[in-house]
């Protein structure tokens, strides 16, 4: 279920950026929509360490494709991930640091990270 909450979050951010970029829209319009999309995540996903533990496991299997069978916990994970891709992932590395409720802010970089490892991953 958390999947499903984070992926609507990330499709509302999405939207909110393109409409961020659009042509004559009011700065103010702007602001609160945005405003919007930021309440709709923090009530939606309420903790992003969920999503990130996820991530972790995905990013495992790929490193596992890559030739790097061995287990390694979250952090030694995305130290191998910055390795493999020479691209520093401080979204990711926060979000399995922390126990802490994510903020918009910790959603943003993370959202940042996943972006960089697709276009990445998709280049391999």
């Amino acid at each position: 279920m958390i999947s499903a909450r984070c992926l609507l979050a990330a499709c509302l951010v999405v939207a909110a950026t393109q409409v961020h970029a659009a042509d004559g829209w009011v700065a103010d319009d702007i602001t609160d929509i945005l405003s919007k999309v930021r309440s709709i995540f923090t009530t939606i996903t309420g903790n992003i360490k969920d999503a990130a533990d996820d991530l972790v496991r995905t990013l495992r299997g790929l490193l596992w494709l890559k030739g790097h069978a061995e287990f390694k916990d979250a952090i030694e994970v995305v130290g191998q991930v910055e390795t493999l891709t020479t691209r520093k992932l401080p979204g990711l590395r926060t979000a399995v640091h922390t126990a802490m409720p994510a903020g918009w802010g910790d959603f943003d970089r993370l959202y940042h990270d996943v972006e960089a490892l697709g276009e990445i991953i998709n280049a391999w």
